[in-house]
């Protein structure tokens, strides 16, 4: 049993993807399908995908949240709203970790009542710091994959 539930940034299209959608990305899907049994054998990686919007970006993340059986999935879409909230995009990505915000320092005291200040640097690391260790004791049950969408829209301290 994984220590927490899939989370979407966004929901596929009713019916899903599906391989009309996904036509011609063999060579994107192969490196995922790649990475997923990397991260199975307990290997870590990345994959990063970049390039104008409408491209196809998300449906290959959908497509690896997908097929990422067995392991932990953990996900966040950049708003634009946000972006200027410190921290706003962390507490999202660990919503569905249980008692995340607990382990942390506590992000909104840290930066300010209006959650608009960006707290200095020993600060900003003790978050780190406990955003990697729950990381690490999340990944302790089942290896995790990490999936971040339109990263151009999180905010500072979270990128």
């Amino acid at each position: 049993m994984l220590p927490f539930r899939l989370r979407r940034g966004r929901r596929p299209p009713p019916g899903g993807y599906g391989e009309a959608v996904l036509f011609g990305r063999g060579p994107e899907c192969a490196r995922i399908d790649r990475l997923l049994a990397a991260l199975r054998q307990g290997a870590g990686g990345a994959v990063v995908l970049s390039g104008e919007a409408g491209i196809g970006k998300t449906a290959l993340l959908d497509y690896a949240r997908e097929h990422a059986s067995g392991l932990g999935v953990l996900s966040v879409t950049g708003a634009e709203a946000e972006a200027p909230i410190p921290f706003a995009a962390l507490e999202r990505l660990l919503a569905p970790v249980p008692g995340p915000i607990a382990s942390l320092p506590r992000v909104r005291p840290l930066c300010g009542s209006t959650a608009r200040e960006i707290p200095g640097p020993e600060d900003r690391f003790a978050i780190y710091a406990g955003f990697f260790r729950i990381l690490t004791a999340a990944a302790r049950s089942a290896a995790l994959l990490v999936v971040i969408d339109d990263a151009q829209w999180l905010d500072r301290p979270t990128l």
